[in-house]
């Protein structure tokens, strides 16, 4: 019985919900105007380099064996040109090679490179050095 008298009492603070639907917008823009602006100011950044970036790939997660540098120099149109200090089989050190890049949107900007260059992908082939 006292069971019951209790569910009694606190059905109307069960009842004392907010059904105001208004909430104020945190950010001035959609998430998608938002990640497409950010799309289009990384890809400007990366264009106005006017030496191009330093990409710097570590084989070893603590860097204790030393890395490599390749360079990149991007350009509006989606086109980036790299150079490495390792030969390839079919480039030696200092070769450049252009191939294509893209920023797409994956939880967040995110840049890919489209097409197979080889400088870039020397490492990730299983004959590798």
């Amino acid at each position: 019985m006292k069971k019951i008298l209790y569910l009694i009492l606190l059905l109307p603070f069960f009842s004392l919900q907010s059904c105001v639907e208004d909430e104020k917008d945190i950010f001035d823009a959609s998430a998608a105007e938002r990640i497409a602006a950010a799309m289009k100011e990384y890809r400007a950044t990366l264009a106005a380099a006017e030496n191009g970036w330093l990409l710097a790939y570590y084989p070893e997660k603590n860097h204790s064996i030393g890395g490599y540098n390749m360079m990149a120099k991007f350009t509006a149109e989606g086109n980036v040109t790299l150079s490495s200090e390792v030969a390839t089989r079919n480039y030696e050190a200092g070769d450049t090679l252009t191939s294509q890049y893209d920023i797409i949107s994956d939880m967040g900007p995110v840049l890919t490179f489209n097409t197979y260059n080889e400088i870039l992908h020397h490492f990730t082939e299983p004959n590798g050095s």
